[in-house]
């Protein structure tokens, strides 16, 4: 096994859902995470390590309300011993978001070279007939210092007719920094997790897939120009507060840019022989075309016996407010559901969801009264996979 300051960063995604809802990531139009999350703050920590670079998020409301938005996993890719070559080969086809066959048949290919002394050299290749993809990048373990990565990708895509990115044939550059730190002393990482600079003719393979999506709907509205996200988290063990800020910075060639503040408090506690409960204090900001959204989250979670937890949650922003309590309960391994009361600036809400791990797929109800609206939905969807295709 590598050694900690020689393994990969693993993906680091937060956000926010206002009610239960689905996540799902992709990348390069594959399905790689999904999970029902309740509403408040989440941080999805446990995707694969080897999963770098550009991550697109969907998160999907119980009240049919959709949020989509792209990060930068928080990794340093491929960092690699000296002597050692690592890699990794796939090929299939990309899946949509309701788990339906998408685009045509593709392969992709990625290694890394230990050169000596903590260089890495890396690369990887992605491609199908009307896409094909190129980088190649330079690593470098700084020991103490942590660990950086420069690497450059050059794209080539040939556009259906009438595409919301254009026509024709377009080639572009796209050229990324990347650093981070982990302070075991003190029990903190900083992470500089990318600056990139996409060429105006750059694509990559997700927005290669939607110009095939024939629903405009679905089309990406913002063009990649420059990005950085800047995180940091601390672990305060000694009375076990874990603090977690995140900032993000993005341009576009052809829309206003974007800032997203993120700043979140996590505190675990007892109170008797009630062990574990968990309070967590979410506060965020998004910049964009000259408006704000500014909003506080709260969110308690009370453990209540083996496999069952109470939880509260507070929703205050500047156009809406709402308190909700909450009943989770796991039957058993395959089985589970929660139950949601609660109080918004449009009256009252009663929600929940019933959830069951088949062997072959992953069924999902749920419901959600709403006024004298009464919401109902079933998902039946492939459990998920740590494959690559």
């Amino acid at each position: 096994m590598l050694p900690p300051n020689l393994r990969g960063y693993a993906p680091d995604i937060s956000g926010v859902a206002r009610t239960n809802a689905k996540v799902t990531v992709t990348q390069r139009g594959r399905v790689i995470y999904e999970s029902q999350v309740p509403a408040g703050p989440f941080r999805i920590q446990d995707i694969n390590e080897t999963v770098s670079g550009d991550l697109h998020v969907k998160i999907e409301e119980q009240s049919g309300q959709v949020q989509e938005y792209d990060v930068s996993t928080a990794s340093i890719p491929f960092l690699t011993r000296p002597g050692q070559v690592r890699y990794k080969l796939a090929a299939g086809r990309p899946q949509d978001w309701d788990h339906n066959m998408e685009g045509g048949f593709f392969t992709s290919a990625e290694a890394s070279w230990g050169i000596a002394n903590g260089w890495s050299l890396y690369g990887g290749a992605i491609g199908e007939q009307d896409y094909q993809a190129l980088a190649l990048g330079l690593g470098r373990d700084l020991a103490l210092l942590g660990a950086f990565s420069v690497d450059v990708t050059h794209s080539r895509a040939t556009l259906p007719e009438g595409s919301a990115y254009g026509d024709g044939t377009i080639q572009g550059n796209s050229f990324r920094a990347s650093y981070a730190k982990d302070f075991d002393d003190i029990d903190s990482r900083l992470t500089f997790a990318g600056y990139r600079f996409s060429e105006e003719n750059y694509m990559t393979m997700d927005e290669f897939i939607d110009t095939h999506n024939d629903d405009n709907d679905r089309q990406r509205t913002g063009h990649d120009k420059e990005m950085y996200t800047l995180t940091y988290s601390q672990n305060f063990s000694a009375i076990n507060v874990n603090a977690y800020i995140n900032y993000t910075h993005r341009t576009y060639w052809n829309q206003p840019n974007q800032d997203s503040y993120n700043l979140t408090l996590s505190h675990y506690f007892d109170v008797g022989e009630v062990r574990g409960i968990s309070l967590s204090v979410n506060g965020f900001r998004n910049e964009y075309d000259n408006e704000r959204d500014d909003g506080v989250y709260v969110s308690l979670s009370i453990p209540w016996g083996n496999n069952r937890t109470l939880s509260y949650n507070g929703s205050f922003s500047d156009d809406n407010n709402s308190n909700q309590v909450g009943y989770y309960e796991r039957i058993d391994d395959r089985n589970n559901y929660q139950i949601n009361a609660g109080r918004a600036d449009n009256g009252a809400t009663l929600d929940g969801y019933y959830r069951h791990q088949a062997s072959y797929a992953d069924i999902d109800v749920s419901a959600k009264l709403s006024g004298r609206r009464l919401y109902l939905r079933r998902a039946e969807h492939p459990g998920r996979r740590d494959a690559d295709c």
